[in-house]
């Protein structure tokens, strides 16, 4: 009897593990605030059993080998790095780094990625106009055209020059480019013919809808 317990315990033990290290798998994007800048500016991480590859959106930069996950902290080229899924969507990584030239540890905050809700196809999305309020002024979301004349004010100083309708895999996009370098990009949650819903990828990711324009 006291051998099948410490069978069923050491189960469940296994079986606790297991579950917790599923729950970071998949694809992850990087979350980052608004003026902030990175080289490239857009990162995805995917994160399997065996390991980490980070891409520019569908380019690879670079990967890792993990040697273990657990509930805690993942294991990655040696490195030990802790972590803790918040709602089920948000990935918080801690490693170390540098800060105004000091070691410090650092907290990455990542945004789990998942397959845009719509029953229309990309072509039907491409082909719709969205009003936005951003900044508190009214602006147009229109993919595939060059903003020369009408650009789009996401940053201050800053003017976007196209906006494209990308994915990876069944996860949408709304790819903001400033002189033609992808610099944001929005998941699309759900996509209709009449609005989006996008999710703002700050370090507190916030939904926002925007609805079709009817001009």
């Amino acid at each position: 009897m006291r051998q099948f317990f410490f069978a069923l315990f050491y189960f469940l033990f296994v079986l606790s593990n297991d579950t917790y290290s599923q729950d970071i798998y998949g694809k992850w994007l990087f979350l980052k605030e608004v003026h902030t800048y990175y080289i490239p500016e857009t990162y995805i991480y995917e994160i399997n059993e065996k390991s980490m590859v980070v891409s520019d959106f569908n380019e690879i930069v670079f990967s890792w080998t993990i040697d273990d996950i657990k509930s805690s902290s993942i294991l990655v080229n040696g490195i030990s790095m802790p972590y803790q899924i918040k709602d089920q969507n948000i990935l918080s990584m801690k490693t170390m780094g540098k800060f105004k030239d000091k070691d410090t540890v650092l907290e990455l905050n990542y945004l789990r990625l998942s397959p845009t809700m719509t029953s229309i196809s990309r072509e039907n999305i491409r082909q719709l106009k969205f009003d936005i309020y951003w900044d508190n002024e009214l602006q147009k979301i229109e993919f595939d055209k060059s903003l020369e004349d009408e650009l789009f004010h996401l940053e201050k100083y800053n003017n976007c020059n196209r906006i494209k309708l990308e994915n990876i895999e069944s996860t949408y996009f709304v790819s903001f480019f400033f002189d033609d370098q992808r610099k944001y990009s929005f998941p699309i949650k759900v996509a209709t013919e009449e609005y989006l819903i996008l999710l703002v990828p700050t370090n507190n990711p916030y939904e926002i809808k925007v609805f079709k324009n009817m001009l």
